[in-house]
C-alpha cells in the first residue's frame, strides 16, 4: 500500500517553482507573476497539454525565457514509482518511459533552471548582481555571474551561447576580444543586452591620480616625495598649503563631471544627476570608483525598469552593503570646505583597512609607505592596522 502524499492546496505556487496536484483546477495553482511563466487555465484534472502551459514563457524583453530547461522533484512524501518526471519543457513521462495517462493523488514539484545573466563589469558588478537578486522577478528568471573586465577575465564561449541577459560596462576596441562590440557580436541575436553604468567620480578628491604603481595616488604628495623633502616637511606642506591657490579646484570638479557625462551617454541607466544633486550632502563614493550602496541600488533599479520588472521592495534591501566599506578614501579638509561638503572635516575618521584614521594620519601612512619603498599600500595599511 502506498503511503499518502502531503496535502496541497491551491496556493502552492512559488516564485521560481510550482507544486501541481489534481485536487484543484490548474488555474488555482497560478504561478507567481515573478516566475515569468503562465499557466493555461483548466477545469478539473490537469492534462499533459495543460501542464505544458506552465513552461510557456512570457516575453517582457526579446529572448526572455528562451531555452529554459526544467527539472522535477517529488514533494516530500510522494511515493516512489508513481507520477511523472519532466525531461524538458513540454516533455513528460513516467519512470517506465511511457506517456503519462493518469495523475495520481500526490504532487510533483517542478523547478525552473534560471537563465544565465552575465555581468561584464568591474568591482561594481558583484554588488550590482546581489542587488538585482533582491528582485523576486529577476531572481526567478536569472542566475547572475560576474566576469571582471579589468582583470581581463575571459568569458567562455558556452557562457555567451547560453546567455539570457548580458549586462556590460562599455569597453573600447583597445580591449580586443573583451571589447564590448566584440562580445556583443558573439551573443545569440535574441539575447537582451544593456550597457550598465561604470560609475566614477573624483569630486571630493581633486588630487587623486590614476598613475599606476601605487594605490590611491595623490598628485601633491607624489610631487613632494619626488622632491626628496624630509617626512616632516612633506606633511607640513601637504596639510597646510592653500589648495585653492595651487590648484583650480573648480576646474577639476568640472572636468570629472564632464568626463562622467560622456560615459553616461553609453548607458540607459542614469545616475550622474543624482550624484550632483546629493554629493555635497552625504558621501556617495567610498573611493573614486567605489560607489556607496545607494548608487548601486539606484543602478539596479534602472536595470529592473529597463527589463520591465517591478521596483524592488525596500524591505528586502535593509542592510545592503557593497562589500567595500572597509575603506573610505579620506578627503582633504580643504577640498571638503571648498566644495561645501557636509562631511570631510579635519577630525573626521575614516575606515582604512582595519583602523580608523583621520586625514592627517592617513597622509602620514601614505608617506611612510612610500619612503619605505613599499608599493602595496593596501597591504601596508592592513599590516600596520593589525
Amino acid at each position: 500500500m502506498r503511503r499518502p502524499g502531503p496535502k496541497k492546496g491551491p496556493a502552492d505556487a512559488q516564485t521560481s517553482a510550482g507544486t501541481l496536484c489534481h485536487r484543484a483546477p490548474l488555474h488555482q495553482h497560478g504561478a507567481d507573476r515573478s516566475s515569468g511563466f503562465r499557466i493555461i487555465p483548466g477545469n478539473g484534472l490537469p492534462t499533459q497539454s495543460a501542464v505544458a502551459g506552465l513552461f510557456a514563457p512570457r516575453s517582457p524583453v526579446p529572448g526572455y525565457g528562451d531555452g529554459i530547461a526544467t527539472e522535477s522533484h517529488r514533494v516530500p512524501g510522494c511515493p516512489p514509482g508513481v507520477g511523472f518526471l519532466a525531461d524538458a519543457p513540454r516533455v513528460f513521462k513516467n519512470r517506465r518511459g511511457a506517456p503519462p495517462s493518469i495523475w495520481h493523488d500526490d504532487c510533483l514539484f517542478f523547478t525552473v533552471k534560471k537563465r544565465l545573466a552575465i555581468l561584464h563589469a568591474n568591482c561594481q558588478g558583484e554588488p550590482l548582481a546581489r542587488a538585482l537578486q533582491a528582485s523576486p522577478e529577476f531572481n526567478a528568471a536569472f542566475t547572475p555571474r560576474v566576469f571582471l573586465n579589468y582583470a581581463r577575465e575571459p568569458i567562455p564561449a558556452e557562457a555567451l551561447a547560453s546567455c539570457g541577459l548580458f549586462l556590460h560596462q562599455h569597453l573600447g576596441p583597445e580591449w580586443g576580444e573583451l571589447a564590448s562590440d566584440a562580445l556583443l557580436r558573439r551573443l545569440p541575436a535574441a539575447t537582451p543586452r544593456l550597457c550598465i553604468p561604470n560609475m566614477f567620480f573624483r569630486g571630493p578628491w581633486p588630487l587623486w591620480s590614476g598613475e599606476p604603481g601605487f594605490d590611491y595616488r595623490d598628485k601633491l604628495l607624489d610631487k613632494l616625495l619626488a622632491m626628496g623633502l624630509p617626512r616632516r616637511d612633506i606633511l607640513h606642506v601637504y596639510l597646510h598649503t592653500p589648495l585653492a591657490a595651487k590648484f583650480d579646484l573648480s576646474a577639476l570638479l568640472a572636468e570629472t563631471v564632464r568626463t562622467e557625462r560622456a560615459r553616461q551617454t553609453r548607458t540607459s541607466v542614469p545616475y550622474l544627476d543624482h550624484v550632483l544633486e546629493h554629493f555635497r550632502e552625504r558621501p556617495l563614493f567610498l573611493t573614486v570608483n567605489h560607489p556607496v550602496a545607494e548608487l548601486i541600488l539606484l543602478a539596479a533599479a534602472g536595470v529592473l525598469a529597463h527589463l520591465g520588472f517591478a521596483p524592488m521592495d525596500p524591505a528586502r534591501l535593509g542592510g545592503f552593503t557593497t562589500g567595500y566599506e572597509e575603506f573610505h578614501l579620506p578627503i582633504h579638509p580643504q577640498a571638503a570646505e571648498f566644495y561645501g561638503l557636509a562631511y570631510g572635516r579635519q577630525d573626521t575618521r575614516y575606515p582604512t583597512y582595519g583602523r580608523e584614521r583621520n586625514f592627517q594620519e592617513y597622509a602620514a601612512a601614505y608617506v611612510d609607505c612610500r619612503l619605505a619603498g613599499i608599493d602595496d599600500f593596501i597591504g601596508y595599511l592592513r599590516a600596520v592596522s593589525a
